[in-house]
Parts: structure tokens; sequence; C-alpha cells
């Protein structure tokens, strides 16, 4: 079963790495809080796309940010039922 890896932290300078080193092909990224702004970088983006995650964002923190708009569409926005639905999905959650 896949893991639900909760990431919420905004200083994660070798994030690219921590997804690349901490998650196996299955797995889901979720964006939560100061985290979401991570996902206008570039080079985050191209690192989610490389790899086999599925990868979400909590619609909510991109408005209070004002950056729904700016977000790839490979990234699912959800809100905040479908996070407890994903969360029950998954064999463990992990919080960065």
């Amino acid at each position: 079963m896949a893991h639900l890896h909760l990431i919420s932290t905004l200083n994660a300078s070798d994030l690219t790495e921590q997804i690349s080193r901490y998650t196996q092909p299955g797995d889901k990224l979720l964006f939560i809080a100061d985290s979401v702004i991570q996902l206008l970088k570039p080079e985050i983006v191209q690192s989610i796309t490389t790899t086999k995650l599925e990868v979400y964002v909590l619609k909510n923190d991109l408005a209070c940010r004002g950056i729904t708009h700016n977000i790839s569409d490979i990234i699912v926005q959800i809100d905040e039922l479908t996070m407890v639905e994903l969360s029950c999905t998954c064999d463990k959650i992990i919080s960065w």
C-alpha cells in the first residue's frame, strides 16, 4: 500500500533530493500550509514529473496565498474532505 507524504514546511532547500530519497513509486505527496509555495519552483515541479508519484495540494492553502492559478496541472488540487479520504487510503502518513 502507498504512503502519504504530508509536506508542510517551506524551508526545504533540498526538497527534490528528499523526494527522490524518501519516496517510492506509488507514494502520494500532499503539499499543505506554507509548503504550497514550493510548487511555484520549476525544479520542484520538474522533479515531481520524473517520479511515479501522485501529487496533491490543498486548494484553500493555495487560495490563502493567492497562487491557485499558478500551479501546474499535473498537481491535483483537493479540499479537506478529499484529504481525509486520501489519508484513509494510505498505509502510512509521513509528515515532513
